[in-house]
């Protein structure tokens, strides 16, 4: 097996720790996560990391991870660096580490630092009109910068409130694009993030004001694409019950 390690230099005084990672990763106890991959937490030289495998994957990826695209661990912690050098904030990248077998990839980590904000899901039902439009300002500021969060939901968003106002960290980073994008494009962002009506209608105003643009066009478009990525999730879900009605035959 042959394992690939890229430190943060700020961090280089945990590389010991770093090596040992793939050898010790199953033995760590503190559990935040358990469903496609696991993240788990762990305390070393006054420091408390964040650690994510990621785990499945089949061959067709470890092909394509190998030979013609960067790992998920590899685009976790350079696009949180990137968003760290353009003013935001996310779980600072300590590390990634790559294991291969037989020449493919098979195994990879992305090791963070732990933050203590919580995720955006957790401050929905409180209904604060300032969420909703601190909110829409984070969105315009990160599509000003050029970043495109594909999974940009409310389990992927943390926050923390502040001084009546609420500030942003984004995790999972490593589905992101980067450049100029469409208006309705920037819109389809918000379809994720489970908005109730009101709150829908709330951020979609209060974008559309920051970018001078109608501000009923824009409730109308995100509400279109909320209702598509319902839609499309009802059918996925029927799809699947039935092929499992068939293979139980």
């Amino acid at each position: 097996m042959r394992t690939s390690i890229v430190i943060n230099p700020k961090y280089n005084f945990l590389k010991d720790y770093i090596e040992q990672v793939p050898a010790r990763f199953e033995s760590l106890t503190d559990v935040l996560y358990d469903v496609r991959n696991i993240i788990k937490t762990d305390q070393v030289a006054g420091v408390k990391l964040v650690i994510k495998s990621y785990h499945r994957i089949y061959l067709t990826n470890r092909i394509r991870y190998t030979f013609f695209h960067p790992s998920k661990a590899k685009r976790a912690y350079d696009y949180g660096l990137r968003l760290i050098q353009n003013g935001f904030l996310t779980p600072e990248p300590v590390a990634y580490i790559e294991s291969y077998e037989f020449g493919l990839l098979s195994r990879s980590y992305f090791i963070c630092l732990y933050t203590d904000f919580t995720k955006l899901s957790s401050y929905m039902t409180d209904d604060d009109p300032v969420l909703m439009k601190d909110l829409a300002q984070f969105t315009s500021d990160l599509h000003h910068h050029g970043i495109y969060h594909m999974d940009y939901s409310n389990g992927n968003i943390l926050c923390k409130k502040e001084n009546g106002h609420y500030k942003f960290s984004l995790i999972d980073n490593n589905r992101m694009k980067f450049g100029k994008f469409s208006y309705s494009r920037r819109l389809k962002n918000f379809r994720l993030l489970g908005l109730s009506e009101k709150q829908l209608m709330e951020v979609a105003k209060e974008y559309a004001r920051l970018e001078k643009r109608d501000e009923s066009e824009a409730v109308e478009l995100i509400s279109r694409y909320v209702r598509s990525h319902t839609d499309r999730r009802v059918l996925r879900k029927k799809a699947k019950k039935l092929v499992l009605r068939r293979g139980r035959r």
